[in-house]
């Protein structure tokens, strides 16, 4: 069978999953005999004829595009959002766009031939009855092991994209959505919101990383949010991500260094010193300081600490996609109005893009 029938027989099984349809339902709507026809079909014994895959598209709610285009975002439990709060349209409208940016990644690897890898690690002995404690030691673990040094978040972007083929993307996105994680076949996809503070951009990656490394045991949830705006009892996989991200960005040593040599300065003063040092919020050096045994949270609540300065923007997506972009609209598989359609920009930002990266256009402009 060739890869475009393959492509669609593991579209049918997903499309009439998602459907919660019955293979005898789906043999009924297609007029086959039985359910062992559709399931030869699903496993690719047997290649679905255009008229019953017209058939399928109309019986489980789909368009033809969702079983034939290969770009497309079409994974089961693909996503996780974290956000501040359950907005709905806002959450609809992020997820479009950011499949959008999937599917056009997609297009433009396939055009460009690269040979995406089939391999996602995972981090061992971790489920959802491991101590949140042993979450954070993990985190350490990993930042010693990529050697991001005393202030990890300077690197852990570059080093998790070249360890683990990560594609993270710098976006805008509504103000509600903090970012987002994204498991797919041919790789994963973390999405952060440019418009954050640093720190919560930072630790933000760190939380989507969790999840990637844990999503075959822990898959979470499709929304989540953020701990600072739940009420109630937490998600334990939530609990241990954020657990994680503070192990991988604030090295316990590093952190009894520093509260040793200053911990006699006003609290409100050290957190937002070193948090901008570290590159972490305030509230997150906080609590490392208390599940270090450095403070106790009874004696020392958490203080109202002013709002971080002026910060850079990063530039929007990242090098090797907007290095992608340019390649494919200078060898003529895309045209520079299609370009502006596909990432949604006018003309005037995608010469702007392309000058952030300090590249020339490849387009008069």
């Amino acid at each position: 069978m060739d890869l475009f029938s393959i492509l669609i027989s593991k579209r049918l099984r997903s499309a009439r999953e998602k459907a919660s349809a019955t293979q005898d339902a789906l043999a009924a709507a297609l007029g086959l005999k039985d359910r062992q026809s559709v399931s030869a079909i699903e496993v690719g014994e047997r290649t679905i004829t255009p008229e019953e895959l017209v058939k399928a598209a109309k019986f489980l709610g789909q368009p033809l595009e969702y079983f034939t285009d290969p770009y497309l975002v079409t994974e089961q439990n693909a996503f996780s959002f974290r956000a501040r709060k359950m907005d709905g349209p806002a959450l609809d409208q992020f997820r479009q766009s950011a499949e959008r940016l999937i599917s056009a990644q997609r297009r433009f690897r396939a055009h460009l031939k690269e040979t995406p890898s089939p391999v996602h690690s995972q981090l061992q002995d971790l489920t959802k009855s491991t101590p949140v404690w042993e979450a954070a030691v993990k985190g350490e673990q990993l930042a010693a092991a990529w050697e991001l040094g005393t202030i990890p978040s300077r690197r852990l972007r570059d080093v998790a994209e070249e360890k683990l083929n990560i594609s993270i993307f710098y976006i805008d996105a509504p103000v509600a959505v903090s970012g987002a994680a994204c498991r797919l076949d041919d790789g994963d996809v973390i999405l952060i919101n440019r418009e954050e503070s640093e720190g919560r951009r930072n630790f933000d990656l760190g939380h989507e990383i969790f999840h990637l490394l844990s999503w075959m045991v822990m898959p979470p949830e499709l929304f989540e949010l953020a701990a600072e705006n739940l009420v109630g009892k937490r998600n334990k996989t939530e609990m241990l991500a954020d657990a994680f991200a503070s192990g991988l960005l604030m090295p316990s040593a590093e952190i009894k260094s520093r509260w040793a040599s200053e911990s006699s300065s006003e609290l409100v003063s050290w957190l937002t010193h070193h948090a901008a040092e570290v590159g972490v919020s305030t509230m997150a050096l906080y609590w490392r300081l208390v599940n270090l045994g450095l403070i106790s949270k009874d004696e020392h609540p958490f203080p109202r600490c002013k709002a971080p300065a002026a910060r850079e923007i990063p530039n929007l997506y990242n090098r090797a996609f907007v290095q992608r972009l340019h390649d494919v609209l200078d060898r003529g598989h895309l045209t520079a109005i299609r370009a502006t359609e596909v990432i949604d920009c006018s003309l005037t930002e995608l010469v702007q893009l392309f000058h952030s990266y300090e590249m020339e256009p490849p387009f008069p402009h």
